[in-house]
């Protein structure tokens, strides 16, 4: 069995891993301790590093989490391939590190997702490595659920994303590398838009190449203003000319500070309007 603390504020979060199907978590706070048991449901679908699954809780008033196994099967070669986020994590952006006794996926920040635990590979269970993931309500390729989502909530995501796009590319000095869509996920409750699925992800690590690594940054931006273009699009035309004008010049931006900065005077704009 493998064990993971975390230390959140005051409370102590430790996750076991029991079998390839189960984990079990322990949380401790003001003294008291509660058990709770996740199981492995249904299979939400595979990318370049890993298969992601529902990871149900025994308690049903208990939102699920998302199960990452990072050993992935290749369904094309259906063999076992290596995931090279396992050998080498700064290289392909998985920036993992140690913090209060337990392990993050990236920093926290707006945009991009945390980590609920990490569990290496177990040669002798045969355990594949698993991270421990949120589970968000909805992707960005969801068309029937994004257009759903109000001028404000739209506004909003794409201020958050674009300050995530601003702590890869200026402060850890990474590029995405898969900036779709559909690895924009949504969080209905707390109103968050984070960017996912880092396999494809590179660090700059050779000076030399900090040219190739800037132009990356700005193929990024253009490609996620790309695609939210036409989202945007079915709102403009009921908007007054000024707002729709400040968006429309946000979404021609190509670095993520410039269109953090537009965006926020977007926002600011529409809320004087409601």
């Amino acid at each position: 069995m493998s064990s993971l603390s975390l230390i959140q504020d005051s409370t102590a979060v430790q996750w076991d891993r029991i079998d390839l199907h189960t984990y079990e978590r322990t949380k401790t706070k003001n003294g008291r301790t509660s058990l709770l048991t996740y199981t492995v449901q249904n299979r939400l679908g595979y990318g370049v590093t890993g298969e992601v699954y529902r990871l149900g809780c025994s308690d049903l008033n208990k939102r699920s989490k998302a199960l990452k196994i990072c050993n992935p099967i290749d369904p094309l070669l259906s063999e076992e391939v290596p995931c090279p986020s396992l050998s080498d994590p700064n290289k392909l952006g998985c920036v993992i590190e140690e913090e209060n006794a337990g392990l993050k996926l990236l920093p926290k920040s707006p945009g991009l997702p945390s980590c609920k635990a990490y569990f290496p590979h177990e040669v002798e269970k045969k355990l594949p490595a698993s991270l421990i993931l949120h589970l968000y309500d909805f992707t960005f390729y969801d068309s029937s659920k994004v257009d759903t989502l109000t001028l404000g909530q739209l506004l909003m995501s794409l201020e958050q994303i674009a300050t995530g796009l601003i702590t890869l590319h200026t402060g850890l000095k990474i590029i995405h590398g898969d900036l779709e869509h559909i690895n924009v996920m949504f969080d209905e409750r707390k109103q968050r838009a984070d960017m996912i699925d880092f396999g494809l992800a590179q660090k700059l690590e050779d000076p030399e190449e900090e040219e190739a690594f800037n132009n990356a940054c700005h193929g990024e931006v253009i490609r996620l203003t790309e695609w939210l273009k036409p989202i945007f699009q079915k709102r403009l035309n009921s908007l007054p000319q000024q707002l729709q004008s400040l968006i429309d010049e946000a979404l021609e931006q190509t670095t993520a500070t410039d269109l953090v900065a537009l965006i926020k005077k977007a926002i600011a704009l529409h809320d004087s309007q409601i």
